[in-house]
């Protein structure tokens, strides 16, 4: 069976993709849910927002290889969708990657901001470093072959839309 990834940077509506993935009856995980910060020796570690914006050069966002292996092997269709530090080592995993992109930033950050159920990027220079690593980012994922930019300024259910309609082309 087929494995999809979604990734995009903070505020594109991952996990919102995720979620109408569910309602319609996919099999969606937010990998977030798999996903740790850890420092450079793999060691996990907590972080509080009111410590400022995150140290990157210090730390890693990555995936839990057994967590994310299990949702690979399964023999069903699977969405897998956010970003980590180590999300490349999983690339070849998938049949097909979806590059969410928001081409205006001021709209980007509104989402940002106004999103009531994640912390991450309120804080001002976490907000910058999205705002700046957004397009190395896209780069990076659309380096690979199996990759496709999706307009994440959509609504969300056309979003997902747009998503299956690629899917459905493929096959």
């Amino acid at each position: 069976m087929s494995k999809y990834f979604i990734g995009g940077s903070a505020g594109t509506g991952k996990t919102s993709i995720v979620a109408e993935l569910v309602s319609r009856g996919y099999n969606a995980y937010d990998a977030d849910a798999f996903s740790r910060l850890e420092d450079k020796e793999g060691n996990p570690i907590s972080t509080n927002s009111s410590q400022g914006p995150t140290d990157w050069s210090l730390v890693s966002w990555n995936w839990s290889k057994k967590d994310i292996s299990k949702i690979l092997e399964t023999d069903e269709d699977v969405f897998l969708a956010g970003n980590s530090t180590n999300m490349s080592d999983y690339f070849s995993s998938f049949d097909k990657i979806f590059v969410l992109y928001i081409k205006d930033p001021g709209v980007h950050a509104k989402r940002i901001m106004s999103d009531k159920n994640e912390r991450y990027g309120k804080n001002p220079g976490d907000l910058k470093k999205i705002l700046l690593y957004r397009d190395e980012l896209v780069d990076k994922l659309l380096s690979q072959p199996v990759s496709m930019k999706i307009d994440a300024g959509k609504a969300v259910k056309q979003v997902v839309d747009d998503i299956l309609v690629a899917i459905r082309g493929d096959q």
